[in-house]
């Protein structure tokens, strides 16, 4: 029985949770993981456990004062700017007056209805409305298929809340606010008038814009060549040694073929006789020495070997300077 139990109902324990707390407005605190990071957060600031009340009091209080400065950026960064959305369309009423968590939680919750599809309906739930105060995924889709945004006023006052004192905590009425701005609107010279007519009536009136949202590719492909940048004396070094390296190696007679002859010695070049060009991967030092030994390249191995026993023989550690 404790199998079967484990087996096929606990392994959904967190929707039977779900039951419970989708029936109360938590805001998203549904554990008590968020006190217990705060009092670890708070133990870091005090650093020791030999402290006096003073030194104790004055860590806390620092610790207050910065999470008072983190919230109010928060707040801040909502009010003055904007996050992307795949939908800006439907949030676009909202920018600078709702917090940026709330959007990204409705935006989540519009992409968990377009997975949804047909069964949207039956399969939204609608628990964002009773636990967060916002759209739900049915609610938002069918803003999006009559082309209209979400409004302000079917948002919680806890998401509009973005001053951090108690004074302007609550907005004040909106009948009383309009009126104070439009005694303003009409004090202004013509243009300002006309800017602010414009501004509202494209809230108003989304359909009347002609501002279109662009054109999406659902498919982006990336061209081969994305810049035309000229390339660096690396680049074209590296080009130039793919280039000349080759799989198989040249020999010729003629030493005026020999593309290195330049860096000879003039002294030297009565002493040679014929040129070989090994493999440039890395070991045509021991290729070289390979051929003039086995006549073959192929034994470039064994010549390392070899010569790297010679050095660590201790009868010659003298002579090479080899020291273990």
């Amino acid at each position: 029985m404790v199998g079967y139990v484990t087996r096929t109902w606990m392994i959904h324990v967190h929707k039977f949770v779900a039951c419970y707390t989708n029936n109360v407005m938590h805001f998203g605190n549904i554990a008590t993981s968020r006190v217990e990071s705060a009092h670890s957060v708070l133990k870091n600031w005090l650093n020791g456990v030999t402290l006096n009340l003073d030194s104790i009091w004055t860590r806390v209080d620092a610790h207050i004062a910065q999470q008072h400065v983190e919230i109010r950026k928060l707040l801040e960064d909502s009010r003055s700017s904007s996050m992307s959305v795949e939908q800006p369309r439907l949030f676009s009423l909202l920018e600078g007056k709702v917090s940026h968590m709330a959007i990204q939680l409705m935006s989540g919750e519009f992409a968990r209805g377009t997975k949804l599809g047909m069964g949207l309906e039956l399969g939204c739930g609608c628990a964002l409305v009773g636990t967060h105060g916002l759209l739900c995924a049915c609610q938002l889709h069918r803003l999006y298929q009559q082309d209209h945004p979400v409004h302000l006023d079917d948002i919680h006052i806890f998401w509009r809340t973005l001053r951090y004192d108690d004074v302007n905590s609550v907005p004040a009425d909106d009948d009383v606010q309009l009126s104070q701005m439009f005694d303003e609107i009409r004090g202004c010279n013509s243009v300002v008038r006309r800017l602010f007519v414009e501004s509202i009536h494209s809230q108003l009136h989304p359909k009347n814009v002609d501002v279109l949202e662009p054109e999406v590719l659902v498919n982006p492909r990336r061209p081969r060549r994305a810049s035309t940048r000229n390339l660096s004396r690396f680049e074209h070094s590296q080009r130039r040694h793919r280039s000349t390296t080759r799989s198989t190696p040249q020999t010729d007679a003629d030493l005026s073929s020999f593309r290195y002859m330049y860096l000879i010695p003039t002294i030297l070049e009565a002493s040679f006789d014929r040129w070989y060009d090994p493999v440039g991967d890395g070991h045509c030092g021991f290729r070289v020495i390979s051929h003039a030994l086995r006549v073959t390249e192929d034994h470039y191995l064994m010549m390392r070997e070899d010569l790297s026993a010679e050095i660590c023989d201790p009868r010659y550690s003298l002579i090479y300077g080899v020291r273990e």
